[in-house]
This record gives C-alpha cells, sequence and structure tokens, in this order.
C-alpha cells in the first residue's frame, strides 16, 4: 500500500493521470485545472532544442503528447525539457480568437475576464 501512495503522490506531482477510478472527493491539490479551458479540443505548441512540439487538450482538461496523458500543463512540459521543474502556464503556447498564438497562463487569463 505504501509503495502505491507514493507512485500515486509522483504521479500527482508530475500531473499524470491515475489508472485508476478518479478521486470522487472533489480535494484536487490543484485548483486551477484546465478542465473547460477549451470547449472541444486546443493544440498546444512549443519549440525546444529545435524541435517542434504538439500536444491535444481535451474540453476535460487531459493533455494528450504522444501516447501520454496528463492532468497538468507542467506534467506535459516536464516530459520534454531537461529540468526538475518547469512552469507548463509559461511554457506552452495556444492560438487565441485571432489565431495568435500566446503563452497558455496568458490565454487562461483573458478567458477569465
Amino acid at each position: 500500500m505504501l509503495k502505491e501512495k507514493h507512485k500515486d503522490e509522483i504521479d500527482t506531482i508530475v500531473g499524470r493521470t491515475s489508472r485508476r477510478a478518479p478521486n470522487k472527493k472533489g480535494n484536487s491539490k490543484h485548483p486551477e485545472s484546465l478542465a473547460g479551458l477549451v470547449k472541444n479540443k486546443a493544440t498546444f505548441y512549443r519549440a525546444y532544442k529545435g524541435k517542434e512540439y504538439k500536444a491535444i487538450l481535451t474540453g476535460k482538461g487531459i493533455i494528450k503528447l504522444g501516447n501520454k496523458r496528463f492532468t497538468s500543463p507542467s506534467g506535459a512540459a516536464l516530459s520534454i525539457v531537461d529540468s526538475s521543474m518547469v512552469n507548463g502556464w509559461d511554457f506552452w503556447y495556444i492560438k487565441n480568437a485571432s489565431g495568435e498564438r500566446v503563452r497558455l497562463g496568458e490565454y487562461r487569463t483573458l478567458k477569465q475576464i
């Protein structure tokens, strides 16, 4: 049981979705969820070390990057960068209503207005 709890804590820190049933208590440690940020799907963009990365954000707040799924932009970014810490809200870009790429954090702020 201790090993499973430890694994779950690591998954939460890096933003990986668990393979078990979701926690129905609603006590997420990350209140700034991606759920509802976009209606259907949107693409995240980022060039890093000469390579262009694209990820898909679903309306339910899941980021699909290759065959991996994440619940936080930082978790998805950590799977790319050579660092132990990265702010995914600053790392990723998304297209705004006029088609320009803006940082995800800026997009989130505009959506809350």
